[in-house]
C-alpha cells in the first residue's frame, strides 16, 4: 500500500510581522481589476449554496465562517485578491496570480480525480471526487474476486456478477420467471399502466380502465364511489323518486308510516292509491242567508280522514250565543274540508238540541251541499220531506249538533 502524507487542510494568512492574520480582511474580485470595486460572489461550499459575505474575515490566520476555518469558492476560473490586516494595512494584492490555496474553481466533472496546480504542493487546480481509503483499497486489489470482497459482495452477489446470461442471473437472485416471479402478462401490464385512481376493471384482452360507481339523482346516493378513501357506500336518499316501480310480494313498512304529498297527484288507474290525508276542521252553524246572524261558540271541533276519494268525517259544535232577526233559508253546518263529487253523501246525525220540527214521526235527513251539511225532516207516514230553516232554529235558543258521515270527493 502506498503511504499518504498528512497535511493541514487549510492554508494560513500571515500579518506583516509573520504571525497568523487575526481579524484580517480578504477581498475577491474580477481578474485584473481592483477586487473591492469589482467583487465576485463568494461561497463557503463548492456547491455555491452557502454565501461568504465580503470582506471575508480571518481568525487565527484562516478564512473564517462563523469562527470556523473554511475554504472559499467562486464560480470564476480567474480572479483578483486583496488582503488587509485589522488596521486596514494592505498585506497582499494579486490581480492575476491569486494564491491557489485560498480559492479554487467550484465547477467539476463527474468522477474527476483531484488535479494539483503545480504552483503549490497541496493546492488544487480543479475539484472533484477525492479518493477515499475504501476507493484506494479497491484500486489496489489485483483481482475481481478481491475487489468483490472489498465491496462487501455476498455469495449471491458473486453469483450475479459471474452469471453468463440473464437467465443465470435471475436464478442467482431467486427470480426465475414462472417460479419466483410472475411472467409478463398483458392484462397485468394493463392494470400496472393505469394511472387513474379508482376501481380497476378489465375492459378487454390486455386492456384495463379505472371505474367509479355513480348514483342516480333522487334514487341512489354513492359515497366514495372510486374507493380511493375507503369502501364505496350505496344508500337510498330520504327523498326517493321512483318511476312506476313494481314491488312483488309483501311491502313491509317497519317504520309504520307512508307519506303522501300535501297536494294530491291524481291517478287514472283504478288500482292506484294516490292520496291519504287526515286533519281537523272547524264546524259552524249558519243559514242559507245568514243575514244578521250572531253566533258565539263554546266548542267547535271536527276531524276527518281522506283515503283516495273516500272522505270520512265527524264533528261537534255548541253555542253560547245564537241570535238573529233577518236570517233565512235552510239550516246548515259549515266547514267541511272537501266538497263531494255528486249524489247524496251519507250523513249520520248523532244528536241535536235547540232545533225543533212540527212533523209527526219525523226522520232526519242530512246531505252535503258543497262544504256544508244541510238538514231535512221526512214525514214518514206522508212520505214527504221539508228543509229545516230558521223557523226550526229559533233565535236566542242555544244550539248543539253532533254528526259524522262519509262521501266521495271528485
Amino acid at each position: 500500500m502506498a503511504s499518504v502524507q498528512v497535511v493541514s487542510p487549510f492554508e494560513i494568512f500571515t500579518d506583516v510581522d509573520g504571525n497568523p492574520l487575526e481579524d484580517g480582511f480578504v477581498y475577491i474580485g474580477q481578474a485584473g481589476v481592483d477586487p473591492i470595486a469589482n467583487p465576485v460572489s463568494t461561497f463557503f461550499d463548492s456547491a455555491l449554496t452557502v454565501p461568504a459575505p465580503q470582506p471575508i474575515r480571518t481568525k487565527g490566520g484562516y478564512a473564517s465562517n462563523a469562527g470556523v476555518p473554511s475554504r472559499v469558492f467562486i464560480a470564476q476560473n480567474a480572479y483578483s485578491t486583496l488582503v488587509k490586516n485589522k488596521n486596514s494595512f494592505q498585506i497582499l494584492l494579486s490581480l492575476t496570480s491569486p494564491p491557489a490555496f485560498l480559492v479554487g474553481p467550484a465547477s467539476s466533472t463527474d468522477n474527476e480525480l483531484p488535479l494539483f496546480s503545480g504552483t503549490s504542493g497541496n493546492a488544487l487546480k480543479g475539484t472533484g471526487t477525492i479518493v477515499t481509503a475504501q476507493g484506494r483499497a479497491l484500486l489496489d486489489d489485483d483481482t475481481a474476486a478481491a475487489q468483490r470482497t472489498t465491496l462487501g459482495s455476498t455469495t449471491v452477489g458473486d453469483a450475479v456478477f459471474v452469471a453468463a446470461n440473464a437467465a443465470a442471473a435471475r436464478t442467482a437472485i431467486g427470480a426465475v420467471i414462472g417460479t419466483d416471479v410472475q411472467a409478463q402478462d398483458a392484462d397485468l401490464q394493463a392494470l400496472a399502466d393505469n394511472s387513474t385512481s379508482g376501481l380497476l376493471a378489465r375492459t378487454g384482452a390486455g386492456t384495463a380502465a379505472a371505474r367509479t360507481l355513480t348514483g342516480t339523482a333522487n334514487k341512489v346516493t354513492v359515497t366514495n364511489g372510486d374507493g380511493v378513501s375507503g369502501n364505496p357506500t350505496l344508500t337510498l336518499p330520504d327523498s326517493l323518486t321512483l318511476v312506476t316501480p313494481t314491488v312483488t310480494g309483501l311491502l313491509d313498512c317497519t317504520g309504520g308510516q307512508i307519506k303522501f304529498p300535501a297536494t294530491q297527484i291524481p291517478s287514472a288507474d283504478a288500482n292506484t292509491l294516490d292520496d291519504y290525508e287526515k286533519g281537523t276542521w272547524t264546524m259552524g252553524i249558519t243559514f242559507a242567508t245568514p243575514g244578521d246572524l250572531v253566533v258565539v261558540y263554546s266548542s267547535q271541533s271536527g276531524r276527518y280522514t281522506k283515503i283516495g276519494r273516500a272522505h270520512m268525517y265527524e264533528g261537534t259544535v255548541t253555542t253560547t250565543t245564537f241570535t238573529y232577526t233577518t236570517a233565512t233559508g235552510t239550516l246548515r253546518v259549515s266547514g267541511l274540508p272537501f266538497a263531494p263529487a255528486s249524489g247524496v253523501p251519507v250523513v249520520s246525525l248523532g244528536r241535536w238540541t235547540g232545533v225543533v220540527s212540527a212533523v209527526a214521526t219525523p226522520q232526519i235527513v242530512a246531505q252535503v251541499n258543497g262544504t256544508n251539511v244541510q238538514f231535512e225532516v221526512m214525514n214518514v207516514s206522508a212520505g214527504t220531506t221539508a228543509s229545516l230553516t230558521q223557523a226550526n232554529a229559533a233565535s236566542g235558543v242555544q244550539k248543539s249538533i253532533f254528526l259524522s258521515g262519509q262521501y266521495a270527493t271528485a
